[in-house]
């Protein structure tokens, strides 16, 4: 199994297809399922359209209920870029809740999976490769976080 970067357009398509199903999500841009996972492999040069990436997000939002995950992945590409031309340090209370949001993203998983599974102890979880990758990418933002957090609380 392949680690996705965090904020990759990949790891995006691929949390969509994990969230929505492959069938829900191909039907979504009226392409097959083997594309998405083409679209979702960072070894493959092939990606969405920006219409289909908007469709994508789009239906998304309408069976989820939760934020556009490539426009995620497209804004936090644009904040490192931004980040790099005008360095500035967060507050420690913009770090803390932004924080807070990525422990909120591990949680999320974690109770959608609980409830997939119908269990109510997450030791009782029996986690896919994707699943893996999934809380790994997860772990991965929040350890980002706790960094951002530490530097603004030295910085002050």
């Amino acid at each position: 199994m392949k680690i996705r970067p965090s904020r990759s357009f990949e790891k995006a398509i691929q949390f969509i297809v994990f969230r929505m199903g492959e069938d829900a999500a191909a039907a979504a841009v009226g392409r097959s399922t083997s594309l998405l996972r083409k679209w979702s492999d960072q070894d493959n040069d092939t990606l969405p359209s920006l219409r289909q990436a908007l469709t994508l997000d789009q239906a998304f939002i309408e069976k989820i209920k939760e934020p556009a995950p490539i426009r995620a992945a497209y804004n936090g590409q644009l904040e490192k870029t931004i980040d790099q031309i005008t360095p500035k340090s967060e507050t420690i209370g913009e770090a803390y809740f932004n924080m807070q949001l990525a422990v909120g993203g591990v949680t999320r998983l974690l109770a959608d999976l609980m409830l997939q599974h119908k269990t109510a102890n997450v030791d009782e979880l029996k986690l896919s490769p994707v699943v893996k990758e999934l809380l790994l990418s997860e772990l991965e933002k929040l350890s980002d976080e706790i960094s951002d957090l530490e530097e603004s609380i030295r910085g002050n």
